[in-house]
Order: structure tokens, then C-alpha cells, then sequence
């Protein structure tokens, strides 16, 4: 009877956390999954952040030289732009994939792959 009570709380316990995990899940999104911006330093391409959590945006240490954003952390839903610092005068073109994690609740991650494209000259 103790084992079958035990089992029951544990199923319980399990499905109750795997409910919580999709909710958080639904409650974090990012309108796009990749943004393309131009080469030119100042270039911006805005998206969408969805949530009623509290957020942060990672950029990895070697983009930040050419990367940023016009908010990196934030609680709520927030309109959001890619900003390039510098402009990319080299080929191929320069990308970025950076996380956007919430704070609290903590561990949902969100991925967003930046691109700033180069500049091409065409030869005739």
C-alpha cells in the first residue's frame, strides 16, 4: 500500500513539473530566429522579446566588438533592435548567435543568430 501511495505522489510531482515546463516554454518567445543587417556601422533591425519574466540578452565576447542592442536586459515583453557598431568592410559576412535567457524563472534560453552582412564589390 506505501509503495502505490509513494508512486502516486511521484507520478504526481513529475506531471505537475512537466505542465509548469511548456507553460514557462509558451511564455518566452523571440519573433525571429535569425535577422539579417546591413554593413554599415549604425545599421538596425528590430524583433520581438514575449514574456512576462525577467530577461538578459548574451552576446558572445568576440561579437561585442561589432554587436550590440538597443536593450540588453528587461522584465516583460519588450520591442527590441540589433544595432552593428562597426561596419563590416570584410568577407564573408560576420555572424553572431547570441542568448537571450530569462532571469527569473531561471535556465529558459532562447537563441537569435545575428547576421551583418559584408561589403561586396562587383567586378565587371
Amino acid at each position: 500500500m506505501k509503495q502505490l501511495f509513494l508512486f502516486a505522489i511521484i507520478t504526481s510531482l513529475l506531471v505537475a513539473c512537466t505542465k509548469q515546463d511548456v507553460t514557462n516554454n509558451e511564455n518566452f518567445t523571440v519573433s525571429h530566429e535569425m535577422i539579417t543587417l546591413g554593413n554599415d556601422a549604425g545599421s538596425k533591425k528590430p524583433f520581438k522579446i514575449e514574456t512576462s519574466y525577467s530577461w538578459k540578452i548574451k552576446i558572445p565576447a568576440a561579437d561585442q566588438q561589432w554587436l550590440s542592442f538597443s536593450q540588453l536586459e528587461g522584465t516583460g515583453s519588450a520591442d527590441v533592435e540589433a544595432i552593428t557598431l562597426k561596419a563590416n568592410h570584410f568577407n564573408p559576412p560576420r555572424i553572431s548567435t547570441v542568448e537571450i535567457i530569462s532571469i527569473q524563472p531561471a535556465g529558459l534560453k532562447r537563441r537569435l543568430m545575428v547576421q551583418q552582412n559584408d561589403t561586396t564589390i562587383i567586378k565587371r
